[in-house]
């Protein structure tokens, strides 16, 4: 807030609005929190540029509707945001919440849709670019944690122009699947110092 930067976010399946509300005091100036019901535009001027960053969050954990087909056309604004929790192309690994398809979010050729749900980063879309920046903290030994985590930055000299897009890793702790050689140890102790070792 002290630095002006603008927070808009959209809850998904772990933080729904139900929970959010209930145990949050009031946010500070600088955060738009999405509603459910429908897809809002938070409308800013930022460097004498406009901006639009359309969203919707989650009522409940499980949500089953198709979000990506209600958000609206492109504003006229300087550029178009995106952000959505959700689950492109019915990703079997993944809860099927929000379901939704890669045409539909490129069809709104918004300058950049940021996605939640999916923890691995992954880029869907270069032009428009439509991107799941991942999980910015890992959870678990799982094979799609076992990666640095972050956020994305992006940046953009105009609207349609191309996207410059930057990984920032933000996490503290992370977990890695090594193999390690016990060797010729013959006791629980040499076996730990062996262990200790290699990590």
């Amino acid at each position: 807030d002290a630095a002006n930067i603008k927070i808009c976010i959209a809850v998904g399946n772990h933080d729904p609005l139900k929970y959010i509300l209930e145990i949050s005091a009031s946010w500070p100036e600088n955060v738009f929190l999405f509603k459910n019901k429908s897809v809002e535009t938070f409308l800013f001027e930022i460097n004498n540029q406009s901006v639009a960053v359309h969203g919707v969050s989650y009522a409940t954990q499980h949500e089953d509707r198709n979000l990506a087909s209600t958000f609206p056309k492109k504003s006229d604004t300087d550029f178009n945001f995106g952000v959505l929790h959700t689950n492109v192309g019915g990703d079997l690994n993944h809860s099927n919440y929000a379901p939704s398809e890669l045409k539909t979010l490129c069809s709104y050729d918004y300058d950049y849709f940021a996605l939640g749900h999916i923890h691995k980063r992954a880029n869907l879309s270069e032009n428009p670019l439509v991107a799941y920046s991942g999980n910015h903290q890992a959870f678990s030994p799982k094979p799609s944690e076992c990666e640095p985590k972050g956020v994305i930055i992006i940046e953009l000299e105009s609207s349609g122009s191309n996207v410059n897009s930057k990984f920032i890793a933000t996490d503290v702790v992370r977990y890695a699947n090594n193999i390690i050689t016990i060797g010729s140890a013959n006791s629980v102790e040499e076996i730990a110092e062996n262990i200790c070792a290699q990590l």
